[in-house]
């Protein structure tokens, strides 16, 4: 008996999951942003994002900083500065993890390409954080390797410190400014309107 025949094919509950799943997290986020310990929320984010955990802390930051736009740079730095320290616990996962690697890599046959990394981030280490600003890496992915490989630790917090202000400081003033956009536009099409 063929069962794809037989039953009609159900893409509504896949379909459902994912909106449901969308749903969820827009709810999420707009009680975060109603609790009075949302900017303390938005920082544990972006500590826990820089080393572990999947979701980046912009779900928050966009939203908060379109409702306050006069506070968006403040904000912003805020949360810099939270996934800075986040992004010293990857470093220390990265730290702890190199002799573990080392081995891997000499038993697969890639210490040669493993030591011309490690050149490679003692050479351009904070260039490499600062250029990953422009890319989709994730940070926690540099935090790790830096930590891997021994970046200069000074330097490493240097240059996260720039490379995350810079993002997350665009983001927020783009969002206040697109804030600002949409109340101009629709009090405009109101006063068209009256």
């Amino acid at each position: 008996m063929n069962t794809r025949t037989d039953k009609p094919a159900d893409n509504t509950s896949h379909h459902n999951t994912r909106s449901d799943t969308a749903e969820t997290r827009a709810a999420w986020v707009a009680r975060a942003l109603q609790h009075p310990h949302a900017l303390w929320i938005l920082c544990f984010i972006s500590f826990i994002e820089a080393s572990v955990f999947p979701i980046p802390p912009y779900a928050l930051l966009v939203p908060m900083c379109a409702e306050a736009p006069n506070k968006a740079i403040r904000i912003a730095l805020i949360a810099s500065a939270a996934s800075v320290a986040g992004g010293l616990v990857g470093y220390g996962i990265g730290y702890l993890a190199a002799d573990l690697a080392n081995d891997m890599v000499n038993r697969w046959g890639y210490a040669q390409a493993f030591a011309n990394t490690k050149d490679f981030v003692a050479q351009w280490g904070a260039l490499s954080i600062l250029l990953s600003t422009l890319t989709p890496l994730p940070y926690k992915v540099m935090t790790i390797t830096a930590g891997l490989f021994s970046m200069n630790l000074p330097l490493f917090i240097v240059s996260s410190m720039l490379a995350r202000s810079l993002r997350f400081v665009f983001a927020a003033v783009v969002a206040g400014r697109l804030a600002d956009w949409v109340v101009r536009r629709r009090a405009a099409k109101a006063a068209r309107m009256v």
